[in-house]
């Protein structure tokens, strides 16, 4: 089997499609040795093929298409045609690992998240709402599978974009292995590079308000201790300004730390590092964070919304995301109960065993061979 894979997402920096379709491909890498992928990507002449994201696997071949990203975007998302691609070569199948797969003379899959754009547009910029809007209606009538990572966001798909059900699969995305439990020489360590209070509240997403930060920093004033910091880990995402307006507003100028985004490789720490971790996303179609906070045993508080119950089961605290006093109170039992906390790592250890990026490619797989015969 042929398969063309969509990794423009995998260009740095990576934000959450372009960490879990890394995930993925590595898993495919390690359980699939037979069928040969396609890495199609769009980059300027000056981008260098062995900068290309690397997968350890002789079946994997780097496609680079030598169009500026925008102008690669512009021909697959807008004209939907596949440069090159879609002329050359004996393919069986296309996965569009980014909302969207363009006209293409074989089977094909794509990747639906969320439908945060069409529920909650108020969070999203006008081009960006456009450009979602436009890729998003074309290609769930073009793909022969809609793939997705959690029954909530299925459900979404079924009730909100008239998507009849037997076209869509749920496969549950994996937490990597390097989410686990790291020792105290570690938390001293990430503390230390990253200036951080000794104990510490955490969060950890891309600032931007879906993710409903403003609600957390209400709930921290409330909270109104002096013995713990919030720390907000993130890259910038698009309408931030609000939430900094509101750190000002609620005098925690020098309270609240935003270190930014934090490499991957030091994410294990940190979450080891932290006293509890609250993720009151208003949204989610499958939910990272939190997952991986668990699997590195931090007690997580996190909305009961969308998907998230999904995620975290009864492992985690669940509240009312527009609530700030509900989550304050959460926050308030946790830190002050240490049989709970323990009680909530060992749980939260136990639930992301459930999650595996193996068990998906293996899944994936089996759609594959479905679609195509092979």
């Amino acid at each position: 089997m042929h398969v063309v894979i969509d990794a423009q997402s995998l260009l740095e920096p990576l934000a959450g499609i372009g960490r879990c379709t890394s995930s993925m491909l590595k898993a495919l890498a390690r359980v699939d040795l037979r069928n040969q992928y396609y890495l199609y990507y769009g980059a300027s002449f000056r981008q260098s093929r062995a900068a290309l994201p690397h997968f350890d696997s002789p079946n994997f071949h780097k496609k680079l298409i030598r169009f500026p990203g925008r102008v690669f975007r512009l021909l697959t998302e807008k004209l939907n045609v596949l440069p090159v691609g879609s002329l050359l070569g004996n393919y069986d199948l296309y996965h569009g690992m980014n909302y969207h797969v363009p006209r293409v003379a074989f089977p094909s899959i794509v990747n639906i998240y969320d439908l945060s754009y069409l529920l909650f547009p108020q969070y999203f910029t006008g081009k960006r709402l456009n450009d979602i809007r436009g890729k998003v209606a074309s290609s769930i009538k073009r793909a022969d599978r809609i793939l997705t990572g959690s029954e909530s966001t299925k459900a979404d798909i079924v009730n909100f974009l008239k998507v009849p059900v037997e076209r869509i699969e749920v496969i549950q995305f994996g937490v990597e292995e390097a989410f686990k439990p790291q020792g105290s020489e570690e938390a001293v360590s990430i503390r230390k590079k990253l200036s951080l209070p000794e104990r510490f509240i955490l969060f950890v997403g891309t600032i931007e308000p879906r993710k409903n930060i403003i609600s957390l920093l209400r709930a921290y004033r409330k909270l109104g201790r002096v013995d713990i910091g919030l720390v907000v880990a993130g890259g910038r995402g698009w309408l931030f300004e609000e939430i900094f307006r509101e750190v000002d507003r609620l005098n925690l100028n020098g309270k609240v730390l935003f270190p930014g985004r934090v490499p991957e490789t030091d994410l294990p720490a940190l979450y080891s590092a932290a006293s509890v971790f609250v993720y009151p996303s208003v949204y989610e179609g499958f939910g990272f964070p939190p997952l991986e906070a668990m699997a590195c045993g931090t007690p997580v508080i996190t909305s009961n919304t969308s998907s998230l119950p999904e995620i975290v089961g009864d492992a985690g605290i669940l509240v009312n995301p527009e609530d700030s006093d509900e989550i304050a109170e959460a926050i308030e039992s946790v830190l002050d109960d240490d049989s709970k906390r323990d009680e909530m790592r060992t749980k939260g250890i136990e639930r992301a065993k459930r999650f595996s990026w193996e068990t998906c490619a293996r899944e994936t797989l089996r759609l594959y061979a479905e679609l195509t015969g092979k």
